[in-house]
């Protein structure tokens, strides 16, 4: 079965790729504008899916690559007229394709005046000291940052050693006392017999 749907004003598109079926969509490009697009097929048997643009005399300007489910497609300088993007499923099973597609005037080769690069150059003065700025901050946060981490791993530090001193003080309290008891312990039992 072969689908063919023209795409006009629309970016993108999601549509719902049956199982051996091929699904073209066409978009008119003039030629002073570039074509690009990229496309995701979803779905089990993803992979199973050919991929291929064609321009408006029915040569094949891209193909995907076997094994995959994603792709990107730039034509700098394409043809004027219709190009076609068919998907063409090669399993029994229903996938979903989600397709964004443009077309983007190029630009024209333009002379630049004087006058128009001093403001330029005003901005781009402007922009520099931004990020002289941006570049200070963010090695004063740095800096701040490893002072603050210093000082939180010394009080570990000192937090972990003073519950160490703190348990060997109990044991040895504890160690005391035991010695203590069994010292009067045995002291009562002589002093009975």
């Amino acid at each position: 079965m072969f689908y063919f749907l023209y795409l006009g004003l629309a970016q993108g598109i999601f549509f719902t790729l049956n199982s051996k079926t091929e699904f073209c969509i066409g978009v008119e490009v003039k030629k002073s504008k570039e074509l690009w697009g990229d496309y995701v097929i979803s779905g089990e048997g993803d992979k199973n899916v050919i991929t291929t643009l064609y321009d408006p005399k029915n040569i094949v300007e891209y193909i995907n690559e076997k094994d995959t489910r994603e792709g990107k497609f730039a034509i700098k300088k394409p043809a004027g007229g219709i190009h076609r993007t068919c998907f063409k499923a090669t399993d029994g099973i229903q996938k979903t394709v989600s397709l964004e597609i443009n077309t983007e005037e190029l630009p024209e080769d333009k002379v630049i005046t004087e006058e128009e690069i001093e403001p330029f150059q005003i901005n781009l003065k402007k922009a520099l000291r931004s990020i002289e700025s941006i570049n200070r901050n963010l090695h004063f946060y740095q800096r701040r940052e490893k002072v603050h981490r210093n000082l939180a791993e010394k009080t570990c530090d000192r937090v972990m050693w003073t519950a160490v001193a703190k348990l060997l003080t109990i044991l040895s309290i504890s160690l005391l006392q035991g010695w203590g008891v069994t010292k009067l312990l045995s002291y009562s039992q002589t002093s009975k017999i």
